[in-house]
């Protein structure tokens, strides 16, 4: 018997059977899961394609499904359908991708910080207890993500413009990247209505480029939002009590954006001392998989 795990995202879908035992038994990876801006053919044709390749490694005991923007229960309910039409009738977990991130990185207890696009910190404890901070979105919150390090840049740029701020080498690097670098070419591009944010936050990269030439506007938005990082971690480690917890970075900007990186590390190291940082144990994937053998537990026991 096997149990499954999809990290159904917005550009493929990761698939993984594990054992009984924890043993990763086979892993492929698919199209798009993304409720928000894929249409239900599409959505319909990756479960098709995900159930087909699950079926061939074996009987599954249990699927977990951990994908974006499943609190909008009519999403949730939408994907449950598409996959119960499938002809998938065994026990079915459909989850937040926040989720499987959490319990792949680490394990039965611990936080994530997670910022890419957007920002969130999320933790467990070993009695079921549940932390939260941030994720409220770009236009409220995701502070230290990196749409928000996109706006800063460019933000930078125009206050450089018109003379409130010193000069950036941000300013040339924007323009090497969009083509323009006026105030109020920026502000059209912002608020163009097919403007995605992910289009913004792309220009997060320009800002380890500008930083390690010594730039001081890129070094204070690398503080700004190292800080906005750690509040986020030292919010949701207020909210329950985790022995010697464990955090794991997550996300483009934690990964990729080494300057934000290693501030944020030493504001969490020399602030929260007790909690180590270590790097992720899983994948989302196995995180799901693993959500899919506890709640075949947990369906056992109250089935009798």
């Amino acid at each position: 018997m096997l149990f499954v795990g999809w990290d159904g995202g917005g550009t493929s879908t990761k698939v993984l059977c594990m054992s009984k035992d924890g043993s990763i038994v086979a892993q492929n990876q698919f199209g798009t899961l993304n409720l928000n801006g894929s249409s239900e053919d599409s959505i319909s044709a990756t479960i098709s394609s995900c159930l087909t390749w699950m079926r061939a490694q074996g009987e599954c005991a249990s699927l977990c499904v951990g994908a974006a923007g499943i609190s909008n229960q009519h999403a949730k309910s939408t994907l449950q359908s598409l996959i119960r039409s499938q002809g998938y009738d065994g026990r079915l977990q459909i989850v937040g991708d926040s989720d499987i991130a959490l319990t792949g990185a680490v394990g039965d207890s611990g936080f994530v910080l997670i910022a890419g696009t957007g920002s969130i910190c999320i933790g467990q404890a070993t009695d079921g207890q549940k932390a939260r901070c941030g994720g409220f979105g770009h236009i409220l919150d995701d502070k230290g993500s990196g749409y928000a390090i996109g706006r800063d840049i460019l933000v930078a740029v125009i206050r450089a413009q018109d003379g409130r701020d010193q000069a950036t080498e941000l300013t040339a690097l924007v323009e090497n990247k969009l083509g323009f670098n006026d105030p109020a070419s920026i502000v059209t591009y912002v608020h163009d209505a097919n403007r995605a944010k992910s289009d913004i936050a792309g220009l997060a990269p320009l800002l380890s480029i500008a930083y390690h030439h010594g730039d001081h506007a890129a070094e204070t938005i690398v503080r700004k939002a190292s800080k906005q990082l750690y509040m986020l971690v030292n919010g949701a480690a207020s909210q329950i009590n985790v022995d010697n917890p464990k955090l794991a970075f997550l996300g483009s900007i934690l990964t990729h954006c080494e300057p934000i990186t290693i501030e944020t590390t030493r504001l969490i190291e020399s602030k929260l001392p007790h909690v180590q940082i270590i790097k992720p144990l899983h994948s989302a994937s196995f995180g799901a998989a693993t959500l899919a053998y506890k709640y075949d537990q947990l369906e056992g026991m109250n089935n009798g």
